[in-house]
């Protein structure tokens, strides 16, 4: 995805959400070259309960670094 979208489609940024409580996956993003941005604070519901989601990204010149 992250030469598709850099490569390819010539992104300046590529970015994802994921569940703040998904530390595997945060994991794995920031292992990717991904950095946290933020979090959006309570933004989904699930059920009777808010979830908060974790903003990552990355730059093109990151990418190619």
């Amino acid at each position: 995805m992250k030469e598709w979208a850099f490569r390819e489609q010539k992104a300046h940024r590529l970015w994802l959400d994921v569940k703040e409580t998904n530390g595997v996956a945060r994991a794995l993003y920031l292992s990717e070259g991904f950095r946290e941005e933020g979090i959006l604070r309570d933004c989904l519901k699930t059920g009777d309960t808010y979830e908060s989601l974790v903003v990552l990204s990355m730059l093109a010149d990151e990418y190619e670094a």
